[in-house]
């Protein structure tokens, strides 16, 4: 009786989504010195970090401000999805707002570490494949 093999997709796998997820950590959010609708309308982001004045934080997607109200969902709610039911929160309770900046030392570093690191590994494979006469 023979064994299955397993597949192997997901080892092929591991690199890709090992890189997206370091370069994901290689951000940070930046408080914005404006006002929230100064920070909607010029920079117009997909997601901010809202902190209340009761100093709690929600980060809300797609923002967007009617009257005096933040509307948008909030990130990994299953509403986020369709956007139907957005929430809102008053300006007057909003104390700062942030957004996704990329950190591009810290990216160049691991891009050129990773790099680095999978040619060595390579060097030492191609290195000790070699035969010994």
């Amino acid at each position: 009786m023979q064994v299955p093999r397993r597949p192997r997709h997901p080892q092929r796998l591991r690199g890709p989504i090992m890189m997206a997820t370091c370069l994901a950590a290689c951000t940070h959010w930046q408080v914005q010195s404006v006002s929230p609708q100064q920070v909607i309308e010029t920079r117009q982001p997909k997601k901010i970090r809202v902190t209340r004045t009761d100093r709690t934080d929600v980060v809300v997607e797609q923002p967007r401000i009617v009257s005096d109200t933040l509307y948008g969902s909030r990130a990994g709610s299953p509403r986020a999805a369709d956007h139907t039911t957005d929430e809102g929160i008053a300006l007057a309770d909003v104390s700062r707002v942030a957004i996704r900046r990329t950190d591009v030392a810290a990216t160049t570093l691991l891009v050129l570490g990773s790099t680095a690191v999978i040619a060595v590994v390579g060097a030492l494979i191609i290195v000790t494949s070699i035969p010994q006469d």
